[in-house]
């Protein structure tokens, strides 16, 4: 199994505070099934603060600390990015980390209001041979307002990755509920634990919960989805199915 996790650096405002709690995290995963971990790293371009060669060398220090714990787990490093107009010629010039010889793009829009520009930057990027994931797009309160803003992106090849703790109703009923609706109607592909700590993370009880309330036919569609990220091929989504205005507010108001 594969997983992602945004929490996992150290840093002044990520949720672990040391190497400690960070092992404790992936030796939970590796409990329940996890063998590669995506570690996302938040990169702000004001700051330009986790460059490449920063998250790199974070990650070889995770790396020594996985192999002296024997823990049997492998961590693959990548940006979560909030999306910014010169974001594709930064990708050009390679100073983001994109995931795989796929060159995934993990894209975090703020939750308020999606920037004017967002269709014609993954536009762009899409065109340079990237593939743009958008990160929890569940808790986006634009795509709860407009159904077929979310539908338009995975209909023209955007990815999505849900979070776990969103499906489990962690974060609230409303994001759960909406969670939900992407799953049934083809607008979410992948999942996360979105754990920041060792008692948080249930990602075995998320794919329980998928199974149990989508069925084994949707259970497997993620699973292979996972399969092509891990061992790094395509990733084909099944049609996006349009959220009916009605529905939609009765599920998000």
């Amino acid at each position: 199994m594969l997983d992602f996790n945004q929490y996992l650096m150290i840093s002044k405002d990520g949720a672990v505070r040391n190497m400690e709690e960070s092992i404790a995290i992936l030796k939970k995963a590796a409990s329940q099934g996890v063998h590669t971990m995506v570690v996302l790293q938040r990169y702000m371009p004001e700051m330009n603060d986790w460059t490449k060669d920063r998250v790199n060398t974070k990650i070889a220090h995770l790396e020594e600390k996985i192999k002296a714990e024997n823990l049997q787990i492998k961590i693959k490093a990548c940006h979560l990015v909030p999306l910014y107009g010169d974001m594709v010629e930064d990708l050009k010039n390679e100073d983001l980390l994109t995931l795989g010889e796929e060159k995934y793009v993990f894209i975090e829009l703020p939750s308020a209001q999606i920037p004017t520009y967002t269709s014609q930057v993954i536009y762009d990027m899409q065109l340079e041979g990237y593939r743009p994931v958008i990160f929890h797009p569940e808790k986006v309160k634009r795509f709860q307002e407009d159904s077929n803003l979310l539908y338009h992106f995975v209909k023209n090849g955007t990815i999505t990755v849900l979070s776990g703790r969103s499906l489990l109703g962690k974060r609230g009923k409303k994001q759960q509920s909406a969670a939900k609706t992407l799953v049934s109607h083809h607008l979410t592909h992948l999942i996360s634990s979105d754990a920041s700590t060792e008692k948080e993370y249930q990602i075995k009880d998320v794919w329980k919960k998928l199974s149990r309330d989508f069925g084994t036919e949707t259970f497997h569609v993620f699973q292979e989805n996972t399969d092509a990220i891990d061992q790094d091929y395509n990733l084909t989504s099944e049609e996006p199915i349009r959220i009916k205005k009605r529905k939609l507010l009765n599920i998000f108001n």
